[in-house]
C-alpha cells in the first residue's frame, strides 16, 4: 500500500493512485492514448475522479482510507497539487456519488473543499 507522503510530480501521483485503485492504471493508459496533452496534477485528478466514481463500491475500507490519506496529504498545503485535488476531485465527489464513501476518512481541510 502507498505511503502517506505527498507526491511531488504528476507521475508520482499516478503511481500512488494506481497502487490504491488498480483500475486507475488501465483507465489512465486508455485516456492517455486518446490525445496529446500536457501531464499535470489537474489532468491526473480529473481522470481519477471518473475512475473513483465507478470503482468506489468495490473498494475496501483500506483502499478508501488510503485514498483519503493521500488526499488529506495533498490538500495540506496551498499549491498546485492541492488545487488539483480540491477542484478536480473533492468538489466533484458528490457528482460521482462518492462523497458518502470517503467522508469519514477525510481531514477537516479536505471536507471543506467538498460540495454537497
Amino acid at each position: 500500500m502507498a505511503t502517506s507522503a505527498r507526491p511531488s510530480t504528476p507521475e508520482e501521483l499516478i503511481q500512488r493512485l494506481s497502487e490504491l485503485v488498480p483500475h486507475f492504471a488501465t483507465e489512465w493508459a486508455e485516456d492517455r492514448a486518446d490525445e496529446e496533452w500536457t501531464l499535470t496534477f489537474h489532468r491526473v485528478m480529473r481522470t481519477f475522479t471518473y475512475v473513483f466514481g465507478k470503482a468506489r463500491v468495490s473498494l475496501s475500507d483500506a483502499q478508501l482510507k488510503g485514498v483519503a490519506n493521500l488526499v488529506n496529504d495533498c490538500v495540506a498545503f496551498d499549491d498546485d497539487i492541492e488545487n488539483a485535488v480540491s477542484t478536480c476531485f473533492l468538489e466533484h465527489l458528490h457528482q460521482v456519488n462518492s462523497l458518502k464513501s470517503l467522508w469519514p476518512y477525510l481531514s477537516p481541510k479536505a471536507r471543506r473543499e467538498c460540495h454537497a
